[in-house]
């Protein structure tokens, strides 16, 4: 309702100015919100995947084709990506398409010793 001091022109100016900016505020901070989930993609997913993500460093790394062996053995899905982490305490991301389903498939596996440490929680 229209105070008694205001013109009805000011009135409906100040109301379509209160809404207008509350909703292109909730507009705004959506947008921050989706740029921040992915500016911190990366940090979100090793959070997400902890447990997979940082293993124990040991003295020797085993050579990249048996941790696509190993992978092979239980997938056999076609490796498309391979992340090697310079990280001592991080492990191998094998990522490939899966054979059934056909989406991503992305399993991190322990560097050291070969095993398959989980599939990520989220697709990269």
């Amino acid at each position: 309702m229209k105070p008694k001091h205001k013109s009805w022109f000011k009135w409906i100016v100040g109301e379509a100015h209160l809404w207008l900016g509350l909703a292109s505020g909730i507009i705004v901070f959506v947008i921050c919100l989706t740029g921040s989930v992915l500016a911190f993609q990366k940090y979100i997913e090793y959070w997400i995947n902890k447990d997979a993500v940082y293993i124990e460093p040991q003295n020797q790394r085993l050579p990249i084709d048996v941790l696509m062996a190993n992978f092979n053995q239980k997938y056999n899905a076609k490796i498309n990506r391979l992340t090697i982490p310079d990280a001592a305490n991080k492990s191998v991301l094998i990522g490939a398409t899966n054979p059934k389903t056909k989406e991503p498939l992305y399993v991190y596996v322990n560097p050291y010793n070969g095993k398959l440490l989980g599939e990520s929680a989220i697709w990269l």
